[in-house]
């Protein structure tokens, strides 16, 4: 679908303008969500003591660090007319899941703990200098047609602009952890890492995520991320930003331990690309068999020559070389997720493009132009 939509409010009335305006898709999606083994292995867990104190500590340690945040998906719960714990579990299923080991290494009997969870970045520096950076939102294949583009304005009490950014959404999972752009001309790919363990005390991810939105540059995003008590689990945000003449390009990779949050900053070579492994930390993930084919395939342009332009950038995330794991996803066994939608963010020009689809004649089916 990818529609754009305007909200403007107050947290908590943008949460549930948000929820009214994507009722049906949010139901969907939960009710998806809510008959999956994962949310029967929760369930199990949480009326357990143990399991309950856990849950109990990621809505505290959310209330404390991402109240406003919280208040935001309350409001998408009462729009859309929806259970407010069932849309926080869905928002903390990730970390339920590596609490379980429940995280494959391959993609048979995947857990629901991937299914909004494994994408692509890309950056290119072209033979004119021009930075570009792609993202591939993969995501389970219920939800490939219900994503939105998001504009969000959050006004404070006195009118003031808190907040201004775009963003791929997927109705009922909050936002940021997908592609974006906000007020100050940031631009970010985000991508899941599917790391062992996780860091108990911490913010569950997307309330992570969440928070990042409104940064004024890669640095601030560091410094926030470096703060006690951390990520839960592990994330990986890409971000290209236009500074005078200079461009900003930087990698983050954050991961949430016993003890505590590790945090490693990258600086890309003219030709990079990420797809849910480490690359920077020196942590273990499960090697999710399609973040491996996809990694070999676009491992493959850094050496095609002399050539860098926007069209190996846009011929790499649309590639389908691979038939089981191709970089550009189709839901097909023994693949289990479908690319929703790919960003491609102009550095030099500030705009994204959106495409919902990709051919040999493809057109973007959205132009953004960013501040």
């Amino acid at each position: 679908m990818a529609d754009h939509i305007t909200i403007v409010g107050s947290y908590y009335e943008v949460g549930t303008k948000l929820g009214k305006k994507t009722e049906s898709s949010v139901k969907k999606i939960l009710n998806d969500f809510k008959s999956s083994e994962l949310f029967k292995k929760i369930d199990e867990y949480t009326n357990t003591p143990e399991g309950a104190q856990v849950l109990k500590l990621f809505k505290e340690t959310v209330l404390t660090y991402c109240r406003d945040y919280l208040e935001e998906l309350k409001g998408v719960a009462n729009g859309a007319g929806v259970d407010y714990n069932d849309l926080f579990l869905l928002n903390c299923e990730c970390e339920f899941a590596a609490i379980f080991g429940d995280i494959p290494d391959g993609s048979h009997g995947v857990q629901y703990a991937s299914f909004y969870d494994g994408c692509t970045n890309i950056s290119i520096t072209t033979d004119e200098n021009k930075v570009y950076l792609a993202h591939t939102e993969d995501i389970v294949p219920i939800a490939k047609d219900l994503g939105i583009m998001l504009t969000v304005e959050i006004k404070g009490e006195n009118g003031s602009i808190l907040e201004n950014w775009t963003d791929y959404y997927i109705p009922g999972v909050i936002s940021g952890g997908k592609f974006h752009f906000n007020r100050y001309g940031v631009m970010v790919g985000a991508n899941n890492i599917y790391q062992k363990g996780l860091n108990k005390n911490g913010i569950p991810r997307r309330f992570m995520c969440r928070s990042l939105m409104d940064i004024q540059d890669p640095s601030q995003a560091v410094q926030i991320l470096q703060r006690k008590p951390g990520i839960s689990t592990a994330y990986c945000f890409h971000y290209v930003q236009q500074t005078g003449n200079d461009v900003v390009n930087t990698v983050i990779e954050v991961a949430g331990t016993s003890n505590g949050t590790m945090v490693a900053v990258y600086k890309p070579p003219e030709y990079y690309h990420h797809c849910n492994m480490f690359q920077h930390l020196k942590l273990e993930c499960h090697p999710e068999e399609s973040s491996i084919h996809r990694a070999a395939i676009i491992s493959q342009y850094v050496n095609r020559g002399q050539t860098r332009s926007k069209r190996d950038l846009l011929d790499a995330v649309s590639n389908r070389q691979d038939k089981k794991f191709p970089v550009y996803r189709n839901g097909k066994h023994p693949d289990y997720l479908a690319t929703g939608a790919t960003g491609i963010f102009d550095v030099s020009a500030k705009t994204m493009e959106v495409y919902t689809n990709f051919s040999e004649k493809s057109q973007p089916k959205h132009l953004f132009n960013v501040p």
